[in-house]
Protein backbone atom coordinates (compact mmCIF):
# COMPACT_ATOMS: atom_id res chain seq x y z
CA UNK A 1 0.00 0.00 0.00
CA UNK A 2 1.49 3.28 -1.11
CA UNK A 3 1.86 5.94 1.47
CA UNK A 4 1.10 9.44 0.53
CA UNK A 5 4.28 11.44 1.08
CA UNK A 6 4.01 13.98 3.86
CA UNK A 7 3.60 17.44 2.47
CA UNK A 8 6.57 19.63 3.44
CA UNK A 9 5.91 22.57 5.73
CA UNK A 10 5.03 25.67 3.78
CA UNK A 11 7.21 28.71 4.39
CA UNK A 12 4.80 31.63 4.68
CA UNK A 13 5.91 34.89 3.04
CA UNK A 14 6.43 37.68 5.54
CA UNK A 15 3.57 39.80 4.19
CA UNK A 16 1.13 36.89 4.44
CA UNK A 17 2.27 36.23 7.98
CA UNK A 18 1.63 39.86 8.92
CA UNK A 19 -1.90 39.78 7.52
CA UNK A 20 -2.65 36.53 9.32
CA UNK A 21 -1.53 37.87 12.69
CA UNK A 22 -3.67 40.97 12.50
CA UNK A 23 -6.72 39.12 11.14
CA UNK A 24 -6.42 36.24 13.62
CA UNK A 25 -6.12 33.72 10.80
CA UNK A 26 -4.61 30.28 11.38
CA UNK A 27 -1.71 29.39 9.13
CA UNK A 28 -0.62 25.76 8.98
CA UNK A 29 3.01 24.89 9.57
CA UNK A 30 4.32 28.43 9.57
CA UNK A 31 8.09 28.24 9.69
CA UNK A 32 9.82 31.04 11.59
CA UNK A 33 13.33 31.35 12.99
CA UNK A 34 12.05 30.21 16.37
CA UNK A 35 10.80 26.90 14.92
CA UNK A 36 14.36 25.86 14.21
CA UNK A 37 15.49 26.38 17.79
CA UNK A 38 15.69 23.47 20.21
CA UNK A 39 13.16 23.31 23.05
CA UNK A 40 15.68 24.43 25.67
CA UNK A 41 16.59 27.42 23.54
CA UNK A 42 12.92 28.35 23.18
CA UNK A 43 12.72 28.99 26.89
CA UNK A 44 15.78 31.22 26.65
CA UNK A 45 14.22 33.07 23.72
CA UNK A 46 11.04 33.62 25.71
CA UNK A 47 13.03 35.16 28.55
CA UNK A 48 14.89 37.39 26.10
CA UNK A 49 11.59 38.34 24.48
CA UNK A 50 10.07 39.38 27.81
CA UNK A 51 13.16 41.41 28.72
CA UNK A 52 13.12 43.21 25.37
CA UNK A 53 9.45 44.18 25.55
CA UNK A 54 9.66 45.24 29.20
CA UNK A 55 12.65 47.44 28.44
CA UNK A 56 10.90 49.25 25.56
CA UNK A 57 7.76 49.62 27.73
CA UNK A 58 5.49 48.38 25.00
CA UNK A 59 1.96 47.64 26.18
CA UNK A 60 0.87 45.14 23.53
CA UNK A 61 -1.60 42.29 23.29
CA UNK A 62 -0.01 38.79 23.45
CA UNK A 63 -0.60 38.18 19.74
CA UNK A 64 1.02 41.53 18.91
CA UNK A 65 3.99 40.66 21.12
CA UNK A 66 4.41 37.36 19.27
CA UNK A 67 4.07 39.10 15.91
CA UNK A 68 6.75 41.68 16.67
CA UNK A 69 9.00 39.04 18.29
CA UNK A 70 8.96 36.95 15.11
CA UNK A 71 9.55 40.07 13.04
CA UNK A 72 12.47 40.99 15.32
CA UNK A 73 14.08 37.56 14.86
CA UNK A 74 13.73 37.90 11.09
CA UNK A 75 15.18 41.41 11.31
CA UNK A 76 18.14 40.09 13.30
CA UNK A 77 18.75 37.36 10.71
CA UNK A 78 18.92 39.91 7.88
CA UNK A 79 22.03 41.61 9.27
CA UNK A 80 25.22 40.52 7.44
CA UNK A 81 27.43 38.22 9.49
CA UNK A 82 30.96 36.88 9.23
CA UNK A 83 33.21 34.41 11.02
CA UNK A 84 30.23 32.63 12.53
CA UNK A 85 29.15 35.57 14.69
CA UNK A 86 25.54 36.76 14.97
CA UNK A 87 24.52 40.35 15.60
CA UNK A 88 23.47 41.01 19.18
CA UNK A 89 19.69 40.79 19.70
CA UNK A 90 19.64 44.09 21.60
CA UNK A 91 21.21 45.84 18.64
CA UNK A 92 18.64 44.32 16.28
CA UNK A 93 15.79 45.28 18.67
CA UNK A 94 17.01 48.86 18.90
CA UNK A 95 17.11 49.17 15.11
CA UNK A 96 13.81 47.33 14.58
CA UNK A 97 11.63 49.29 17.00
CA UNK A 98 13.15 52.63 16.06
CA UNK A 99 13.31 52.24 12.28
CA UNK A 100 10.89 49.45 11.28
CA UNK A 101 7.86 50.26 13.45
CA UNK A 102 5.93 53.30 14.66
CA UNK A 103 5.86 52.06 18.25
CA UNK A 104 8.55 54.54 19.32
CA UNK A 105 7.54 57.54 17.24
CA UNK A 106 7.87 59.93 20.18
CA UNK A 107 9.63 58.20 23.08
CA UNK A 108 10.14 60.04 26.35
CA UNK A 109 13.48 61.75 26.99
CA UNK A 110 14.29 59.15 29.65
CA UNK A 111 13.51 56.37 27.22
CA UNK A 112 15.69 57.91 24.55
CA UNK A 113 18.59 58.06 26.98
CA UNK A 114 17.93 54.47 27.99
CA UNK A 115 17.91 53.47 24.33
CA UNK A 116 21.17 55.32 23.77
CA UNK A 117 22.72 53.42 26.66
CA UNK A 118 21.42 50.16 25.22
CA UNK A 119 23.00 50.95 21.87
CA UNK A 120 26.31 51.73 23.58
CA UNK A 121 26.15 48.50 25.56
CA UNK A 122 25.36 46.57 22.42
CA UNK A 123 28.49 47.86 20.69
CA UNK A 124 30.97 47.38 23.53
CA UNK A 125 32.44 44.29 25.16
CA UNK A 126 31.57 44.42 28.85
CA UNK A 127 34.69 42.52 29.94
CA UNK A 128 37.43 44.54 28.24
CA UNK A 129 35.67 47.81 27.43
CA UNK A 130 36.71 47.46 23.78
CA UNK A 131 34.29 47.60 20.88
CA UNK A 132 32.66 44.27 20.06
CA UNK A 133 32.38 42.33 16.81
CA UNK A 134 29.05 43.90 15.77
CA UNK A 135 30.53 47.40 15.91
CA UNK A 136 33.78 46.37 14.22
CA UNK A 137 31.93 44.71 11.35
CA UNK A 138 29.74 47.76 10.76
CA UNK A 139 32.67 50.20 10.89
CA UNK A 140 35.22 48.34 8.77
CA UNK A 141 33.08 48.78 5.65
CA UNK A 142 33.02 52.53 6.21
CA UNK A 143 36.76 52.66 6.82
CA UNK A 144 37.56 50.64 3.71
CA UNK A 145 35.37 52.94 1.59
CA UNK A 146 37.09 55.99 3.10
CA UNK A 147 40.55 54.54 2.46
CA UNK A 148 39.68 53.90 -1.19
CA UNK A 149 38.22 57.36 -1.62
CA UNK A 150 41.26 59.16 -0.22
CA UNK A 151 43.79 56.63 -1.52
CA UNK A 152 45.16 55.73 1.93
CA UNK A 153 46.22 52.41 3.41
CA UNK A 154 44.69 50.16 6.06
CA UNK A 155 46.15 47.24 7.98
CA UNK A 156 44.01 44.59 9.67
CA UNK A 157 45.44 42.68 12.64
CA UNK A 158 43.75 39.53 13.96
CA UNK A 159 44.99 38.49 17.41
CA UNK A 160 44.48 35.06 18.95
CA UNK A 161 45.98 34.04 22.30
CA UNK A 162 48.11 30.89 22.41
CA UNK A 163 47.32 28.24 25.03
CA UNK A 164 44.62 30.41 26.61
CA UNK A 165 42.65 27.31 27.62
CA UNK A 166 45.54 26.40 29.90
CA UNK A 167 44.84 29.53 31.97
CA UNK A 168 41.19 28.60 32.55
CA UNK A 169 42.00 24.96 33.25
CA UNK A 170 44.89 25.71 35.64
CA UNK A 171 44.06 29.00 37.32
CA UNK A 172 40.31 29.29 36.79
CA UNK A 173 38.03 31.50 34.71
CA UNK A 174 38.58 34.60 36.84
CA UNK A 175 42.25 34.49 35.97
CA UNK A 176 41.29 33.94 32.35
CA UNK A 177 39.07 37.03 32.43
CA UNK A 178 41.91 39.08 33.89
CA UNK A 179 44.19 37.91 31.06
CA UNK A 180 41.60 39.11 28.52
CA UNK A 181 41.33 42.47 30.29
CA UNK A 182 45.11 42.82 30.29
CA UNK A 183 45.31 42.09 26.56
CA UNK A 184 42.62 44.71 26.01
CA UNK A 185 44.67 47.22 28.03
CA UNK A 186 47.81 46.41 26.04
CA UNK A 187 46.04 46.94 22.73
CA UNK A 188 44.46 50.18 23.94
CA UNK A 189 47.79 51.48 25.23
CA UNK A 190 50.01 50.43 22.33
CA UNK A 191 47.70 51.45 19.48
CA UNK A 192 46.51 54.92 18.48
CA UNK A 193 43.16 56.35 19.51
CA UNK A 194 42.23 56.58 15.82
CA UNK A 195 42.69 52.82 15.34
CA UNK A 196 39.65 50.58 15.61
CA UNK A 197 40.18 47.96 18.34
CA UNK A 198 37.75 45.16 19.10
CA UNK A 199 37.30 41.94 21.02
CA UNK A 200 35.58 39.44 18.76
CA UNK A 201 34.78 37.01 21.56
CA UNK A 202 36.66 34.34 23.48
CA UNK A 203 40.37 35.06 23.16
CA UNK A 204 40.12 36.70 19.73
CA UNK A 205 40.83 40.40 19.17
CA UNK A 206 41.18 42.59 16.10
CA UNK A 207 42.56 46.01 15.23
CA UNK A 208 42.20 48.10 12.10
CA UNK A 209 45.15 50.46 11.72
CA UNK A 210 44.50 53.63 9.75
CA UNK A 211 47.05 55.01 7.30
CA UNK A 212 49.30 52.01 7.95
CA UNK A 213 51.00 50.06 5.19
CA UNK A 214 52.35 46.51 5.33
CA UNK A 215 55.81 47.51 6.57
CA UNK A 216 54.54 49.68 9.41
CA UNK A 217 51.87 47.11 10.24
CA UNK A 218 54.55 44.44 10.67
CA UNK A 219 56.45 46.64 13.13
CA UNK A 220 53.30 47.31 15.15
CA UNK A 221 52.38 43.62 15.21
CA UNK A 222 55.85 42.54 16.32
CA UNK A 223 55.75 45.11 19.11
CA UNK A 224 52.34 43.86 20.27
CA UNK A 225 53.58 40.27 20.28
CA UNK A 226 56.52 41.24 22.47
CA UNK A 227 54.38 43.31 24.85
CA UNK A 228 51.82 40.54 25.35
CA UNK A 229 54.58 37.96 25.91
CA UNK A 230 56.22 40.13 28.57
CA UNK A 231 53.06 41.29 30.34
CA UNK A 232 51.50 37.84 30.61
CA UNK A 233 54.43 36.28 32.47
CA UNK A 234 53.84 38.20 35.69
CA UNK A 235 52.29 36.89 38.92
CA UNK A 236 50.41 33.61 38.86
CA UNK A 237 50.74 33.41 35.08
CA UNK A 238 54.43 32.70 35.58
CA UNK A 239 53.44 29.38 37.18
CA UNK A 240 51.90 28.06 33.99
CA UNK A 241 53.48 25.15 32.18
CA UNK A 242 53.62 27.26 29.02
CA UNK A 243 53.52 31.06 28.89
CA UNK A 244 50.47 32.76 27.38
CA UNK A 245 51.49 34.42 24.14
CA UNK A 246 49.68 35.68 21.05
CA UNK A 247 49.60 34.87 17.36
CA UNK A 248 48.82 37.65 14.90
CA UNK A 249 47.68 37.48 11.29
CA UNK A 250 47.80 40.59 9.12
CA UNK A 251 46.66 41.88 5.77
CA UNK A 252 46.77 45.32 4.15
CA UNK A 253 44.76 47.39 1.73
CA UNK A 254 45.53 48.12 -1.04
CA UNK A 255 48.72 46.00 -0.92
CA UNK A 256 46.94 42.63 -0.86
CA UNK A 257 43.21 43.15 -0.39
CA UNK A 258 40.64 45.13 -2.34
CA UNK A 259 37.80 45.13 0.20
CA UNK A 260 36.94 44.16 3.78
CA UNK A 261 36.09 40.58 2.81
CA UNK A 262 39.55 39.97 1.41
CA UNK A 263 41.12 41.74 4.38
CA UNK A 264 39.47 39.25 6.73
CA UNK A 265 40.19 36.21 4.58
CA UNK A 266 43.88 37.00 4.11
CA UNK A 267 44.45 37.98 7.74
CA UNK A 268 42.71 34.81 8.88
CA UNK A 269 44.95 32.65 6.69
CA UNK A 270 48.02 34.47 8.01
CA UNK A 271 46.83 33.88 11.58
CA UNK A 272 46.48 30.17 10.83
CA UNK A 273 50.08 30.08 9.57
CA UNK A 274 51.27 31.86 12.71
CA UNK A 275 49.53 29.25 14.86
CA UNK A 276 50.92 26.37 12.83
CA UNK A 277 54.43 27.79 13.17
CA UNK A 278 54.21 27.58 16.97
CA UNK A 279 52.54 30.86 17.92
CA UNK A 280 54.02 33.96 19.57
CA UNK A 281 54.64 35.58 16.21
CA UNK A 282 53.09 37.92 13.65
CA UNK A 283 52.63 36.70 10.08
CA UNK A 284 51.70 38.86 7.11
CA UNK A 285 49.48 37.59 4.33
Amino acid sequence: MRRTPKRPARVIPLFELEVAVFKDQQLESVETPLDTVAHADKARHEIERDHIFRFFRLNLEPREVEYHWQRLLLHQARFPTARGHKIDLRTAAFDYFLNETDLLVDPLVMEREALRQTELMAYFDHLTGLHNYAYFESEIKTEVARAKRYDTSLCLLLVDLDDFKLVNDTLGHRAGNEVLREVGRILHKRLRSSDLISRFGGDEFAALLHRTDAEDGQRVADSLCESIDQQLRAGKLGQLERPVTASLGMSALPNQAEDEVQLFELADKALYRAKRAGGNRAVFA
